[in-house]
Order: structure tokens, then sequence, then C-alpha cells
């Protein structure tokens, strides 16, 4: 029984060490708190639902895995907002075994992807 607990808790520590716990554009903003507002003038923040900057924001259904490290593309259908636009878009997110560090997430309209990392 205690070896079945124990084993489960690794194998959650395993889960969570592959889950990012903040991404980022600009590592600038690792240094704030992530509800401190003022962060996002300097760039963007990912989450499993969306990217959000000062007075911007898109958003997609469902969420998406942010796990780094592994092959994985994923694409939602979504939209992004600013006070008096709105727009529907596609997003498509990127992750790579050989760059575990990096999420590339790709919008409609756009050539190039934005590159996410974690804090440290």
């Amino acid at each position: 029984m205690r070896f079945g607990a124990t084993l489960a808790f690794l194998l959650v520590l395993a889960a969570r060490a592959a889950q990012a716990e903040r991404l980022v554009d600009n590592a600038e903003m690792c240094s704030y708190a992530p509800d401190d507002i003022a962060q996002y003038e300097l760039g963007s923040e990912l989450t499993n639902t969306g990217f959000h900057t000062i007075e911007y924001h898109c958003e997609w259904e469902p969420a998406m895995a942010l796990s780094l490290g592994q092959d994985s593309t994923q694409s939602r259908a979504g939209y992004c907002e600013e006070p008096g636009f709105l727009e529907p878009s596609l997003f498509v997110l990127r992750t790579f075994t050989f760059e575990p560090d990096v999420a590339y997430l790709y919008q409609s309209g756009s050539d190039t992807p934005t590159e996410f990392r974690p804090c440290p």
C-alpha cells in the first residue's frame, strides 16, 4: 500500500515537471507576479486557454496542454480581442523534444510563430 502511494506521488511530480508553470515571450516578465497587470507591458503570457497582454488577448477552446519537451501539435479555433476589435482566429501550438524549453504559437494571418519559454 505504501509503495503504491509513493509511486503515485512520484508520477504526479513527473507530470508537473512536464507541465510548464508559466510561459512568457519576454523573460523580463518573470520578475513580476502573475496577477500584476504591469508585467503585460513587457510582452505576453501564454495560458492553456489563450495569451494576454495589457489591452489585447486571444482565447480558444478547449484548453491546450502546455507540455514542453514533447513532440506535440495542437490546434484550436478562437478569437482575439482588444477595445473595439474582435477577430476570429486559428491557433496552433507546437512543442518538440529537441527544444524542451520552447513552445511555438502560430496564429492565422502570421507567418512567424511567437516563442514562449518558461520562467526559471
